[in-house]
């Protein structure tokens, strides 16, 4: 899990927002779509600057076994992150996932980002 989180940020870092892209699973683009999320990324980018670091400060993992191979029965992580931007500092969270019975990787369902930033300028 820390691992994809990993590859996630140092992607954002180099400003490979497509590569980016393709560590988040079909249930994350459910709700926003692929090219949304690339030009969020961009915007984000913009507004607090250049990622320059990030800390992993809590973490919380949880399976689900539903009956039958339930859809959404598997690993979820919760992975808790403060990052410093050129201009802002800000709090991620990304959720992350890997159905149940599955040797693949982890992959992120969910991103959550605040920074005061967001409100200034």
């Amino acid at each position: 899990m820390e691992e994809l989180c990993g590859r996630v940020f140092a992607l954002i870092r180099g400003k490979n927002y497509e590569a980016v892209a393709d560590l988040y699973d079909a249930r994350f683009y459910e709700t926003t779509t692929r090219s949304e999320w690339v030009a969020l990324l961009d915007r984000v980018a913009r507004k607090l600057g250049d990622l320059q670091k990030y800390e992993l400060v809590a973490w919380n993992m949880r399976q689900f076994a539903g009956a039958g191979g339930t859809p959404g029965s598997g690993t979820y992580g919760e992975m808790q992150y403060k990052t410093t931007y050129a201009k802002y500092a800000a709090s991620e969270v990304l959720t992350v996932f890997r159905p149940a019975g599955s040797s693949g990787p982890y992959r992120v369902i969910g991103h959550k980002l605040d920074s005061e930033g967001f409100l200034k300028e």
